[in-house]
């Protein structure tokens, strides 16, 4: 990171402030800060409402709740729903202006489409290239320790600020150079094309994905179990960087980009072919189509929500067994996880909660 220098009013002090994680108290009561992770842990003081403070580290604890690490304790990101109230006790800031980082891993960074580190993986960005970002925030796993995320400013994607590995292998990926101009953010796009390697959905590049997103520790991320969340670092969702890009990354890049098009085409030809031609047509794949089109057109914004919470989108899930049920979100299946309370849908006894997502 880019040390703050004298002078308080230089964009150098500008782009280091925008570069750290700063989040404002909203909750009319403040914000208790806490000498531990845990709620049981001595309370030290309360940061008034409106105020804004600097959050170095994220991840949630054994009742899942997700709690923020400042300089000198822990504060709650969300009021506890175990106590009957609902709602943010802050909110994260977001940047004022775009920033401009230089890709310092010796192997490159690891482009995700999503801010997750189990979304798809777009590309890499080799050593030495600068990058404009336009959004910050931390990932929601590995839950032992979120990573802080970066957004590209072409929308490509999402970059890791450090590695996700325990400290003191958490190096950083990235290095602040200081605050992007228009000219910057206008052209990044332009700048950027040809420059990353793009690994799309079904590409065989004969690298294969281990090259490029290989676990650290050599094992397998369904491995983990909720009781190893902190004795077992590496084994949620370790991802390493990429390996670098070959010399021949121009024309290789070229390629995955025309046989990325031609699966999409195909994609769309599919959908196309699976359609019903007009509401009259009596085919099998066309009946059932039509059906499920009308389903889904018939389900509400109250069919997706939480069981919980009746808010946000169901986008976790209980397992137990071989089996599992969507059907709260990650905060409420959380916190129902590390109370020990059973599957809502089922009543089984929960093995895990994870976070899933559609392809």
């Amino acid at each position: 990171m880019l040390p703050p220098p004298s002078t308080p009013r230089s964009t150098a002090v500008v782009a280091f402030t925008q570069a750290a994680f700063h989040y404002r108290v909203v909750c009319e009561d403040g914000a208790y800060v806490r000498a531990g992770l845990e709620l049981s842990s001595r309370h030290l003081y309360t940061i008034g409402s409106q105020s804004t403070i600097e959050v170095l580290e994220r991840c949630v604890n054994n009742q899942g709740l997700a709690r923020l690490r400042t300089r000198d304790g822990w504060i709650s990101e969300m009021l506890n729903p175990l106590s009957g109230q609902r709602g943010p006790i802050v909110e994260l800031v977001p940047l004022q202006h775009p920033l401009k980082f230089r890709i310092t891993f010796p192997d490159g960074a690891l482009v995700r489409s999503g801010i997750e580190l189990s979304s798809g993986v777009v590309g890499t960005i080799p050593a030495g290239q600068e990058i404009v970002v336009t959004e910050k925030r931390f990932s929601d796993t590995p839950s032992y320790r979120c990573v802080p995320r970066l957004k590209l400013a072409d929308g490509l994607g999402w970059i890791s600020m450090r590695i996700n590995s325990p400290p003191p292998s958490d190096a950083d990926v990235v290095e602040l150079l200081g605050l992007a101009c228009s000219r910057e953010v206008d052209n990044y796009s332009t700048m950027f094309d040809g420059l990353v390697s793009v690994h799309g959905a079904g590409m065989l590049d004969g690298e294969g994905d281990e090259s490029i997103h290989g676990y650290q520790d050599g094992g397998s991320p369904l491995d983990v179990t909720s009781g190893e969340r902190r004795g077992s670092l590496s084994m949620d969702l370790s991802v390493s960087e990429p390996q670098p890009v070959g010399k021949n990354r121009h024309t290789r890049y070229e390629q995955q980009r025309h046989q990325q098009g031609q699966i999409a085409d195909m994609s769309e030809k599919i959908r196309y072919a699976l359609q019903p031609a007009s509401a009259g047509i009596d085919e099998q794949s066309g009946t059932a189509t039509s059906k499920g089109d009308q389903y889904e057109r018939r389900r509400t914004k109250e069919d997706h929500s939480c069981l919980v919470c009746f808010s946000a989108c169901r986008n976790a899930t209980f397992v137990h067994g071989e089996s599992g049920h969507i059907a709260c979100c990650l905060e409420c299946a959380r916190v129902l996880k590390g109370r020990g309370d059973p599957c809502p849908v089922c009543r089984l006894p929960v093995d895990s909660v994870i976070q899933h997502f559609w392809a």
